[in-house]
C-alpha cells in the first residue's frame, strides 16, 4: 500500500478557455475596423460587448482588450465620417444659397 501525503497534480495544467463574450468581442472589432464602421452599430456592440468579457472573463481578456482597441477606433472613425457628412451638407447648401440669390433674375 502506498500513501502520498500530498494530492498528485497534473504537471501540464489545462489552461480554461476562453469563453463567448472574448472572442465576440474581438470578432466584432475586427469587423468594426474592416468596413462596418460606417453603420455605427457593429463599433457600438464590439464596444459593448469588449467591456462585458473584459470584466467578466479572466481567460479571455487579451482578446476582450484588442476587440475594445479595434471597436473604439471604428466608433471614432465613424462619429468623424458622420461629422464630415453633415458638414458637407452644410456647406453646400449654403453656397448653392449664396448661388441661388446672386443668379436670381427676378421673375415671379
Amino acid at each position: 500500500m502506498t500513501y502520498f501525503p500530498y494530492q498528485a497534480q497534473n504537471p501540464y495544467p489545462q489552461r480554461p478557455e476562453p469563453r463567448g463574450m472574448s472572442i465576440a468581442a474581438l470578432v466584432l472589432g475586427i469587423l468594426s475596423i474592416l468596413g462596418l464602421w460606417v453603420t455605427m452599430i457593429v463599433p457600438l456592440a464590439g464596444v459593448i460587448v469588449g467591456h462585458y468579457g473584459y470584466a467578466r472573463e479572466r481567460t479571455g481578456q487579451g482578446m476582450a482588450l484588442a476587440g475594445l482597441i479595434l471597436s473604439w477606433i471604428s466608433l471614432l472613425l465613424s462619429v468623424v465620417a458622420l461629422a464630415l457628412i453633415i458638414w458637407a451638407i452644410y456647406a453646400s447648401f449654403s453656397i448653392f444659397g449664396e448661388f441661388y440669390e446672386v443668379t436670381d433674375c427676378g421673375f415671379a
